[in-house]
């Protein structure tokens, strides 16, 4: 296998912090003696002014690693590597090996540093025999530094810690022949184990992580059925069990209050003063090693139960749990406390989990070179800190009184915490309360608070007069509970290449490849607001289409199915040609049918496009994650045009392809005809929010009023004075459908413009149009509207599914699927060209015998301005027949001729018929013919059924 060593090198600069952990274990002795400095210290027993440093250079090109220089020997530094090199002689490869295994870093199969392993078919013992053979010494003294900075010799074997030479096993093969295994110890390889008698537990800090065979613990000998709890006889050997649990006894019986209170004096000598529940093994004996008595348990899931907590307590004054600060930890923790309401929980410093850390050794190996004077003043200070969930005591009166410390400690454990948007100016004092549970973020009362306070006192401690004083206890009122927590992580469930939905009874990520569901669980990492959740159970369902490449490299999707309504409603909208398929009494011969026989294959073509030109859009707008290379504003227009240049007769569904979208997000509708006079047109826009639809804007609507919502910073004003400033990766995408063609002349606008566009199979027959009946989308779902309160549960998840799809679709896409712009460049000339304009031009070129014929430019000039009434000059008449011109495809050139009288003038020619074939320059020019009868453009003129 190829060894990316620079690679393998980068990731073990990243697991010592570029090697200073290294050093630090190394030296750990010496820099402890230089009151932690790691300048000045020395190494060798020579060095009196203590020479050596360890350092870091700083350069353009980022971290440098640590070096080590004794400056009594020579001036050059070592880096890790190079130091482990000189110091055993090994080489380049050979030492980044051991580094790597010594710091968990994994390396390449077939270079793991492994142990020696040897194998024989000559048995003799039975099978299950097993063999330890220990050494009469600890060898490995600065590994076992680096795991236990202040560990004593006498204290490993006080818990049974011993370094193990080699150990043996006796098994049977598949072939039902017996072999014995011994795996011994080397150099590379260390191995230690916690000797139980009946059984040993191997410990092997090096095993490579995730290894099927080497692992990191395991067991040899006995120990089926046996509940395994390190430290405890050595709790018991310390006390006078018996003498404590008479003394108990007694205390039940007694009624004199001078010998009651002999008794409890008499229990209090006989107890231990602390008692520390650790989470493993390296945990346990670090904490020992500050002087505390210390058990844990053979894993880190497994917990005390209530009978040995029992005894416990009878040997205990405090009992106290230090959790690991991962998510597993916490939740642990949680549980531990909610059982036991007198145990203490010990919360080590946050900042550890920076540095991808989380437990007890982890932070006595960071602070190690503070000594362990300080140390153990440090943790005698976090002991006295720590807190139990018994958040309430009896005064000698019978009392309840309150801890406020506790009771914020106590709902802060069960997912209670304050929230403010980071988006806003607050007031102060100003949020709200939250409930995180199983990752899912809720705004919730403070009544909601002392109610789910109420339950859990109704389940633990039935006791009614602390139940009654929640009631009237400050502690549980507004102003005090603002003391929780705050809530300052941002909510974000999805990425460059995933999104995350959430539905009543699933979680539903959704990938470029795949589409899976997930439970609720603790194993689901991600974190949502209540209000993301879809009320629907969903059930994933196979694709509705798929996508590929034809032989022309172009995009295709081929459809699968058309169980989703939306889907159809799509499809149906795409079909810009439908007319083909309609009969004489204007059925539908190709109901949601993309491709028709009865069009060309470019055309077929045509209409497919745009149907993977709206799934892109639905799935542009249903993916949260922005970036700024990829911001549009998604704009729904109508393919035809209207009875007028300015618009078209709408009606066509652009506002359903967006609303169906809206019921999967968090979205703000507004109205885009009042956007002139709205004042606060974004109230209620948050960071939450995650669309903004501009329904039906109105013709005069400039675009560029929208581009930095688009593409920067979102400022929404609210209504109140309240003012939201929201990053543009946290900002709404924006939507919009108008009757009107946007300007396409600002090439910036115009490249953040993701427009769809629908055809006119969905119509509304009116006095002002030509069409001959009407067609609504509930007309093809027998009258009944889709996507409302009464749609079915099968229907929602075929829709949702399809939805899926389509952001699938969009992640899956390198280049944005543009709609083809002809038709809305043609309106948007038209536009430029002008209702009266267009009019006369129609009128002037009804008569074919204008067209592919020269035409005296003055005389037509003067013709247009007098019907125009003299509203345009002859340079804006001309340039208006350009784009006439353009639109219609005909060619359109000028030149000089002479007219009859011989005087030169300028002419042009429309070759409508784009055959090339213009006459001579010196062909006379023909009389003008009179205007011919009004006849409709093709593009404007409507359906004639």
């Amino acid at each position: 296998m190829d060894i990316n060593l620079e690679q393998l090198k980068q990731e073990l600069w990243n697991a010592t912090d570029y090697g200073r952990q290294f050093f630090e274990d190394e030296f750990a002795s010496e820099i402890a003696r230089n009151r932690g400095r790691l300048k000045g210290f020395a190494v060798r027993t020579e060095d009196k002014t203590g020479s050596c440093h360890i350092n870091q250079k700083t350069s353009d090109k980022g971290p440098a690693p640590y070096t080590f220089t004794d400056f009594g020997v020579e001036n050059k530094g070592m880096n890790a590597i190079d130091y482990v090199v000189k110091r055993d002689h090994c080489t380049f490869w050979e030492a980044l090996k051991k580094l790597c295994s010594q710091y968990g870093v994994p390396l390449p199969e077939g270079n793991k540093v492994t142990p020696t392993v040897e194998f024989s078919s000559n048995v003799e013992e039975d099978e299950g025999f097993w063999k330890v053979n220990f050494s009469s010494s600890y060898k490995n003294k600065k590994l076992l530094q680096r795991l236990f900075p202040f560990y004593t010799e006498e204290l490993l074997k006080e818990y049974v810690f011993k370094e193990i030479e080699s150990y043996q096993t006796v098994g049977v093969n598949e072939k039902g022949n017996k072999y014995k295994k011994t795996t011994i110890a080397n150099a590379d390889f260390p191995i230690f184990g916690y000797d139980k008698g009946d059984y040993v537990k191997i410990y092997q800090p090096y095993a490579p992580k995730g290894d099927a065979f080497i692992h990191k613990h395991s067991f040899v000998g006995d120990k089926s059925g046996k509940r395994i709890i390190y430290g405890w006889d050595r709790l018991f050997e310390k006390v006078e069990y018996e003498t404590i649990q008479q003394v108990i006894k007694d205390l039940k019986t007694v009624r004199n209050s001078e010998t009651k209170k002999d008794l409890l004096a008499q229990l209090d000598k006989l107890k231990l003063e602390t008692v520390i529940i650790a989470t493993g093994g390296t945990d346990g004996i670090n904490i020992a090693s500050l002087g505390y008595d210390v058990i844990w348990f053979n894993s880190e899931t497994e917990v005390i139960n209530s009978q040995e907590y029992y005894e416990l307590s009878q040997i205990a004054k405090n009992i106290y749990y230090i959790p690991d600060l991962d998510e597993t930890g916490v939740k642990q923790a949680v549980q531990i406390a909610d059982s036991f309401l007198d145990i203490k929980l010990v919360w080590l410093p946050k900042d550890l989990k920076y540095s991808k850390k989380k437990d007890f050794a982890d932070w006595l190996r960071r602070e190690k070179n503070a000594g362990k004077e300080i140390l153990q003043a440090i943790f005698a200070k976090m002991l006295n800190q720590a807190l139990n969930f018994r958040f309430w005591t009896f005064s000698d009166k019978g009392t309840v009184q309150f801890n406020p410390t506790k009771i914020i400690h106590f709902l802060h454990l069960k997912g209670f915490y304050t929230f403010a948007s980071n988006y806003s100016e607050q007031k102060e004092d100003e949020c709200e309360f939250v409930s995180l549970k199983q990752g899912k973020l809720e705004k919730i009362l403070s009544t909601n608070i002392k109610k789910y306070v109420l339950e859990w006192i109704d389940n633990k401690v039935y006791n009614e007069q602390v139940r009654n004083r929640v009631f009237s206890a400050a502690a549980f009122q507004p102003s005090h509970l603002k003391m929780l927590p705050m809530f300052d992580k941002d909510i974000t469930n999805y990425g460059r290449s995933y999104q995350w939905y959430f539905f009543a009874n699933e979680a539903i990520k959704i990938q470029k490849d795949s589409i899976a569901s997930y439970k609720y669980s603790g194993a689901l990492k991600v974190q949502f607001w209540k209000d993301e959740i879809i009320n629907h159970n969903i059930s994933l369902l196979t694709p509705f289409f798929e996508k590929y490449t034809d032989e022309q490299g172009r995009t295709r999707i081929k459809i699968l199915n058309k169980d989703s309504n939306y889907f159809k409603v799509l499809i149906n909208s795409s079909r810009i040609y439908w007319e083909r398929d309609a009969n004489e009494a204007h059925k539908d011969l190709n109901p949601f049918g993309i491709a028709s026989e009865n069009l060309t294959e470019a055309e077929n073509y045509e209409q497919e496009l745009h149907l993977m030109n709206k799934i892109y859009c639905v799935g542009y707008m249903l993916h949260q994650h922005k970036r700024e290379s990829e911001s549009f504003i998604v704009i729904g227009t109508d393919y035809k045009g209207g009875n007028s240049v300015k618009g078209s007769y709408g009606g066509t569904g652009k506002s359903f392809l967006v609303n169906g979208i809206r019921k999967m997000l968090n979205s703000k509708y507004i109205d885009g005809k009042t956007l002139g006079n709205n004042k606060f047109p974004y109230d209620k826009v948050t960071e939450k929010t995650r669309l903004v639809f501009l329904d039906d804007m109105n013709f005069n609507q400039d675009f560029r009023d929208f581009y930095n919502k688009v593409t920067g910073d979102f400022e929404a004003n609210h209504k109140g004075g309240k003012i939201y400033y929201i990053p543009f990766e946290r900002s709404p995408k924006m939507a919009a459908t108008t009757n009107y063609v946007p300007d396409f002349e600002e090439s910036s606008l115009v490249r953040r413009l993701l427009f769809y566009q629908n055809g006119d199979y969905y119509h509304a027959k009116t006095p002002k149009n030509d069409y001959l009946f009407s067609r609504k989308i509930s007309d093809d779902f027998g009258g009944r509207d889709i996507m409302t309160s009464d749609y079915s549960a099968e229907e929602w998840n075929a829709d949702y599914n399809f939805l899926f799809n389509c952001l699938q679709f969009y992640l899956s896409c390198d280049q944005p699927i543009m709609a083809p712009l002809e038709a809305l460049q043609n309106r948007r000339a038209l536009l430029s060209i002008g209702d009266n304009c267009l009019n006369f031009f129609n009128d002037y070129f009804a008569d074919e015998a204008k067209l592919n014929h020269w035409i005296n430019k003055p005389e037509f000039v003067r013709e247009a301005i007098g019907e125009l009434g003299n509203k345009y000059t002859p340079f804006q008449v001309y340039k208006k027949l350009q784009e006439y011109c353009n639109i219609h495809k005909w060619e359109l050139q000028k030149a000089k001729r002479k007219t009859e009288n011989g005087n030169s003038l300028e002419h042009f020619y429309i070759d409508s018929k784009q055959l090339g074939d213009i006459p001579a320059i010196e062909e006379p020019t023909q009389p003008s013919p009179s205007p011919a009868p009004h006849i409709t453009d093709n593009l404007s003129q409507e359906i004639d059924f």
